[in-house]
């Protein structure tokens, strides 16, 4: 009974959480109700209210369930291996772009104009937990950059911080900018055209 009742709120938290992802889709997040939310999940306000404290809190369970733009990049390309990091990176990147683009991907929570705002306000979480993610993803990036460098795959001298804000900027910006307008372009398409001349980039003398 005690498992059955777990599993019962586990699975009521999922749809309310679906249901929420949604809702914010639709408008702002401010816009929705609890009421709202509730009636998309097919529960009462009281049960959203049971695992949510409120609204913000809710907001923010839906944030941390979809990965920022960084925390993606930063997923994607940090556990990189083999003889051939510069083609794991790339690999993981256009899996990246097209994850975000997906119909369950970024696009839902961050693609509201209000909602994006809150990645800019000094009062909310979520700048802190953005400008985190950016200088985490950018630490991942340096590593495989070295790699590269240890692998014969870019020059000795190449500046890796340098290169590593370049190529964060290329797919945070493609990102971004999808996001402000989701379907206008080809993301994935895009992406890979960016990224293949962003490769060829790192060998130029001026990021040695």
């Amino acid at each position: 009974m005690v498992r059955k009742t777990k599993e019962e709120a586990l699975e009521t938290r999922r749809r309310i959480l679906e249901a929420a992802t949604a809702e914010f889709d639709k408008r702002s997040w401010k816009e929705v109700t609890l009421e709202d939310v509730a009636s998309a999940a097919g529960v009462t306000r009281g049960a959203v209210y049971w695992h949510f404290t409120g609204k913000e809190c809710l907001f923010n369970a839906v944030c941390e369930a979809t990965p920022l733009p960084a925390e993606l990049i930063d997923a994607g390309v940090d556990a990189w291996c083999g003889d051939d990091p510069l083609g794991h990176f790339r690999e993981a990147c256009l899996a990246i772009l097209a994850e975000a683009s997906s119909a369950d991907g970024a696009a839902e929570v961050y693609g509201a104009p209000s909602n994006r705002e809150e990645l800019i306000d000094p009062a909310g979480s979520l700048l802190l937990r953005h400008r985190a993610s950016v200088e985490r993803s950018r630490r991942s990036l340096q590593q495989v950059l070295r790699a590269a460098i240890d692998k014969g795959q870019l020059p000795e001298k190449l500046d890796t911080e340098l290169s590593a804000r370049l190529l964060h900027g290329i797919v945070a910006g493609l990102l971004g900018d999808w996001l402000l307008n989701p379907g206008s372009f080809e993301l994935a398409a895009e992406g890979e055209r960016a990224l293949d001349a962003a490769l060829v980039m790192l060998k130029a003398p001026s990021l040695r």
